[in-house]
């Protein structure tokens, strides 16, 4: 499911960005155990109009906490 959010840069400027939806199985101590986890793979590489810094990439989840900035996971095998 796409979504579209705005993620704000370190220089202050606000991009929106384009997101699917995927669900996150992370590792727990308990085996018996199971938690999905909603968090957010960009379609494109993104960058700053304003600043030009790389905001989001294909390869990086993204963790959207409440009331606070967006808090980004890097994950090497997303498959």
């Amino acid at each position: 499911m796409k979504k579209t959010l705005n993620i704000e840069c370190s220089c202050g400027h606000w991009n929106t960005i384009t997101f699917n939806t995927v669900f996150f199985e992370p590792p727990l101590p308990e085996p018996k155990v199971r938690m999905m986890k909603r968090m957010y793979k960009p379609l494109e590489e993104t960058r700053c109009p304003k600043c030009g810094r790389v905001i989001a990439k294909p390869e990086e989840l993204f963790d959207i906490v409440k009331g606070k900035e967006a808090v980004r996971y890097r994950v090497h095998d997303i498959n």
